[in-house]
């Protein structure tokens, strides 16, 4: 168990190191990427509600906790997309920034 706990962690370390490479390649900047990852640390948070709900962690649930991690860092994605083309359409940051977060990632 130990070990495999061990080797998890490692896992997905690596994990987070390449998706912030990769989403640093895409968007050619630095900063970016932390933006996305942030919204990451909802996994204790869900964790933390299976255990209210009184359930383990058993497969079903590590793999909705899977997915609602996919689905959250692709929102992530979008909207942080969004945002920075309303940039290159001429818009100042801060009002791209509350654009984006009212229209989510609907086109402009």
């Amino acid at each position: 168990m130990e070990r495999t706990l061990r080797e998890f962690l490692i896992a997905f370390m690596l994990s987070i190191l390449l998706m912030y490479m990769i989403l640093a390649s895409q968007f050619e900047s630095v900063v970016l990427p932390f933006t996305i990852l942030l919204s990451l640390p909802l996994l204790p948070f869900s964790l933390l509600s299976v255990w209210l709900a009184g359930d383990t962690l058993n497969l079903y649930s590590a793999l909705g906790i899977l997915v609602l991690l996919g689905v959250v860092k692709k929102n992530a994605i979008l909207q942080v997309d969004h945002m920075i083309a309303l940039q290159r359409n001429g818009m100042e940051r801060l009002a791209a920034v509350k654009q984006g977060t009212r229209t989510g990632c609907a086109p402009s």
